[in-house]
């Protein structure tokens, strides 16, 4: 079983510490500092006795990827603590892409700027004439913000009729 410092130190990363009122002391731009991992990396790396720290930006990115497969994968509603996390369940994506794919867009933007703070400034695109039968496909452009840099990131996400989705 973990230790409550071991937990503290995945919550954030390892990248700050904790002074004994409890408090987090921010890294010196006076802002906490942005994990490289998910905090589901980082809960298993303490459970495991590994590092906390995504060595680089291509790491990072495979990081983002998984928790975004993770998290689009799930259904709004499936997690008792956290109702907002995952999507809604499209079962009228089969009766028009159209009508739906606004709707779908703005769901995943909101997973990732709630459940990702890796990336920002994210925007989501319908992309109607890559659709293949009874799949949804959208293109994600976010900033993507790594070891105090930012750079854009493209990712690509599919969601099938059986309500899987794919992200890459």
């Amino acid at each position: 079983m973990m230790s409550q410092q071991t937990l503290n130190r995945a919550a954030d990363g390892g990248a700050v510490t904790h002074t004994r009122g409890g408090r987090v002391r921010a890294n010196n731009t006076g802002a906490p500092p942005r994990p490289a991992t998910s905090l589901f990396e980082r809960l298993i790396a303490a459970q495991e006795g590994q590092p906390f720290h995504t060595p680089n930006r291509e790491a990072a990115i495979a990081s983002i990827i998984r928790n975004l497969h993770l998290n689009l994968n799930g259904r709004a509603g499936g997690v008792e603590t956290r109702p907002d996390w995952g999507l809604s369940d499209f079962q009228d994506l089969a009766l028009g892409k159209a009508r739906v794919a606004p709707r779908i867009a703005q769901e995943i933007k909101r997973q990732i700027e709630t459940f990702e703070p890796r990336l920002r400034h994210v925007s989501v695109y319908h992309e109607p004439a890559s659709e293949r039968f009874m799949t949804a496909s959208f293109r994600v452009h976010a900033e993507l913000v790594f070891a105090n840099e930012r750079s854009p990131l493209t990712l690509e996400t599919r969601i099938h009729a059986n309500g899987s989705v794919r992200v890459r």
